[in-house]
C-alpha cells in the first residue's frame, strides 16, 4: 500500500485535470466591442429604459392601444378624437423616448455602413440627433402650412398623429434593435441593422396607406394625392439622402 500523503495529492491533481478537459468543450462565443467611448450611449439606452419602464407600469392600457391603432384605424380615430390626459401624458413620454432610441439607430447604421462625417462619435450622435428631429418638425409644419392652404385642417391633424403613433411605435419596436446590436455576440451585427430598417419601411408604408385612407375623406383625386405625399414625403427624403451622401 502506498502511502496516503502522496496518493491523495495525486488523486486531487487528476480531478482538476479531467475537468478542465471537460471545460474545453464549454465556450461562450464572444465577441470583442472596440468602442473606447460608448459610455454616454448606454447612459442614453439606461434613460430610455427608465422611461419604458414608467410608461409600461402606468400607462400599459395606452400601449396596449397604441399598437392596435397601428392595424385598427377605428381605435386609431377614436384615439385622435378622445385625448384624455393619461394619453397624452403616455405619448410625450413615448415622444422622448423615439428622439432618443431613433437618432441612436441612424448612428448605429451611419458607423455600420461607413458614412460618417465626423471624427468624433459625439458629435457624430449630435448630427444624427438634430438632423432627425429637425427634419420631422419642418415636415410637421410643412404639412400644417398645406393644411391651411388645402382647408384640410382636420384631416391633417389626424394624419400627424398617426405619424406621431407611428414614430411611438418605431422607437419602440427599435429599443431590442439599438440594444442587440451594442452588444451583439455574433459575427454579423449587419443583419440587425438590416431588420431594424426593414420594420422602419414596413411602418413608413403602413403610415402612407393610412394617410391615403385619411385624405380619401377629403374627397382628394388621385392624381392631388400623388403630388401631396411627393412634394411633402418623398422629396424631403431624397434631400435628406443628398445631405449624407454628401
Amino acid at each position: 500500500m502506498g502511502d496516503s500523503r502522496y496518493v491523495v495529492p495525486r488523486v486531487a491533481k487528476e480531478l482538476v485535470a479531467s475537468v478542465k478537459r471537460e471545460n474545453t468543450g464549454l465556450q461562450l462565443p464572444s465577441r470583442e466591442i472596440n468602442r473606447s467611448d460608448s459610455d454616454w450611449i448606454i447612459g442614453l439606452l439606461l434613460l430610455a429604459l427608465v422611461i419604458f419602464a414608467s410608461i409600461r407600469t402606468s400607462y400599459s392600457k395606452y400601449l396596449g392601444h397604441l399598437f392596435r391603432s397601428l392595424l385598427n384605424y377605428p381605435t386609431s380615430s377614436r384615439m385622435f378624437r378622445e385625448k384624455n390626459y393619461p394619453a397624452v401624458h403616455a405619448a410625450y413620454r413615448l415622444d422622448i423616448f423615439f428622439y432618443i432610441i431613433f437618432p441612436v439607430f441612424i448612428f448605429q447604421s451611419v458607423n455600420y455602413f461607413n458614412v460618417s462625417f465626423s471624427g468624433n462619435n459625439i458629435r457624430l450622435f449630435l448630427w444624427c440627433f438634430f438632423l432627425t428631429t429637425g427634419f420631422f418638425l419642418l415636415k410637421k409644419m410643412a404639412y400644417k402650412f398645406t393644411g391651411k392652404l388645402t382647408e384640410s385642417d382636420s384631416e391633417i391633424n389626424e394624419y400627424l398623429f398617426n405619424m406621431d403613433n407611428i414614430n411611438r411605435i418605431s422607437g419602440l419596436v427599435l429599443l431590442p434593435v439599438v440594444l442587440i446590436n451594442m452588444f451583439f455576440p455574433f459575427n454579423y451585427p449587419g443583419l440587425v441593422l438590416y431588420t431594424g430598417i426593414f420594420i422602419l419601411f414596413l411602418l413608413y408604408f403602413k403610415l402612407l396607406y393610412r394617410g391615403i385612407l385619411i385624405l380619401f375623406k377629403k374627397q382628394f383625386s388621385i392624381f392631388y394625392l400623388f403630388l401631396y405625399f411627393c412634394t411633402l414625403e418623398f422629396v424631403p427624403l431624397v434631400l435628406l439622402y443628398k445631405i449624407l451622401s454628401q
